[in-house]
């Protein structure tokens, strides 16, 4: 408990900026949620969700729900997506609400090249009157609003696939309750479908970057059987915070649905934190 405490203390500075954005552990299954030129790749209208229980040895894990849906709309050239994510724990509750467009052009028969925006609003509820670490200034509460924005391009075609956006565009208050500059997260994913028998193998990479403060690094190797079933592994470096390997499995009971979960076992400074959880869910419609 100690050992937990004194990491706490190290840690909170960062933490207080870094939850900006918040984690995901299988950065493949919400890509529209990083990158908004994605919506409507997959053609079909897909309604995702995901449910992360961050660190469980906090004395209060980080809750995570994302939600997003997008489709392919012809008539706009385009696809249309929307996307939702509640994320709480300790004294800090941040919500985000976006809508998404891109501008899809075909390459040659099998490829496209989408080019997205996104716009809405990112709400701050802070109350620090639980804070263990209380500074000398009185306790804060209140709750924020903020235009969120977010811009990104995307590649799509039979084996490579990646993209890169840049979200949060506009200023924020950040998890300490204090105004800042403008400090976006910038995403490069890139990776590649194998296909060999009734597998698909697809190795990938992520980097993810708070301008200015942090870069995440991120490999991942998945395997797919007949697009019946899925199982992967990645290992992600956040540097002063914690090393996790992560373990998904996954697969698809209905035809319609896909249910998966993944294991974050954290390595570094994180061990005394726990591991983390995420359920997740696709429903094609």
């Amino acid at each position: 408990m100690k050992k937990l405490f004194f990491v706490l203390v190290l840690l909170l500075p960062f933490w207080g900026q870094a939850q900006t954005d918040p984690p995901l552990g299988n950065y493949l299954f919400l890509k529209s949620w990083q990158n908004p030129a994605y919506a409507g790749v997959e053609d079909a209208g897909r309604l995702r969700l995901n449910y992360r229980l961050q660190w469980i040895k906090l004395p209060q894990p980080l809750h995570t729900v994302f939600a997003t849906y997008d489709q392919q709309s012809d008539k706009l050239k385009g696809g249309l997506g929307a996307t939702f994510c509640y994320d709480f724990g300790y004294h800090i509750a941040t919500t985000f609400f976006d809508l998404q467009y891109n501008y899809h052009l075909k390459v040659g028969q099998s490829a496209q090249f989408r080019f997205g925006v996104e716009g809405g609003l990112a709400i701050t509820n802070l109350d620090t009157s639980g804070l263990v670490f209380q500074n000398p200034e009185p306790n804060l509460h209140f709750t924020r609003v903020n235009p969120d924005l977010g811009t990104g391009i995307w590649y799509e075609s039979e084996g490579f696939f990646g993209g890169i956006s840049a979200r949060h565009l506009t200023p924020f208050l950040d998890n300490l309750g204090n105004d800042r500059q403008t400090r976006a997260w910038i995403y490069v994913i890139a990776g590649y479908h194998v296909k060999t028998g009734n597998f698909i193998l697809t190795p990938s990479t992520r980097i993810a970057n708070e301008v200015g403060l942090f870069v995440f690094t991120e490999a991942s190797f998945t395997a797919y059987w007949k697009e019946k079933a899925f199982a992967g592994i990645s290992g992600m470096v956040i540097p002063r915070v914690t090393n996790p390997i992560r373990v998904f499995v996954g697969g698809r009971p209905l035809q319609n649905l896909e249910l998966g979960g993944t294991v974050e076992i954290p390595f570094g400074n994180g061990v005394v934190f726990g591991p983390t959880f995420e359920l997740m869910g696709c429903l094609r419609l």
